[in-house]
């Protein structure tokens, strides 16, 4: 699913997070997976066709699994508009 290196990055953007807030990367994670949690069990339409792009091994997404999906989302999109520039 996600590459050690993706992982590694993902547990890297974490540990920064948590020294630019002066927090501990438990309290990223647990506020991550708490924002998380309340998104993927939202009703909206909208937001459940996106949870459903989202690749994951549980339940639930983890706090890395949520940023190397989203980490692809974004390159993609950036990739795309880099296409249609040229």
């Amino acid at each position: 699913m996600y590459t050690e290196e993706e992982w590694g990055r993902a547990k890297r953007a974490i540990t920064i997070m948590a020294k630019r807030n002066d927090v501990s990367e438990a309290q990223i994670r647990s506020e991550l997976q708490e924002a998380i949690n309340a998104s993927f069990r939202c009703n909206d339409s909208h937001v459940q066709a996106q949870w459903a792009e989202c690749e994951f091994a549980g339940s639930e997404p983890t706090p890395e699994e949520f940023i190397n999906w989203l980490a692809k989302k974004a390159n993609a999109r950036i990739d795309h508009s880099l296409d249609k520039s040229h």
